[in-house]
């Protein structure tokens, strides 16, 4: 369920935005979500706090970096 909702989400992004290669959206979508939902599970379990999402952080430097002018 998760991995089919992901690559749904994926898709709709390509459709959106074609002008960014699918490799990019895909991996920051499926290993950081997947990472970040691992990790703040953990941290929330054992400390009580939660921490900010890790793939946010990473997509407005990704896109400067590629050159994207939408």
């Amino acid at each position: 369920m998760y991995f089919a909702g992901t690559l749904g989400s994926v898709a709709v992004f390509h459709l959106l935005v074609p002008e960014i290669p699918v490799v990019i959206p895909m991996f920051l979508s499926i290993c950081t979500g997947f990472l970040n939902a691992i990790v703040g599970a953990r941290i929330l379990g054992e400390t009580g706090q939660s921490i900010p999402a890790i793939g946010e952080s990473m997509w407005r430097p990704l896109l400067y970096i590629m050159g994207y002018q939408g």
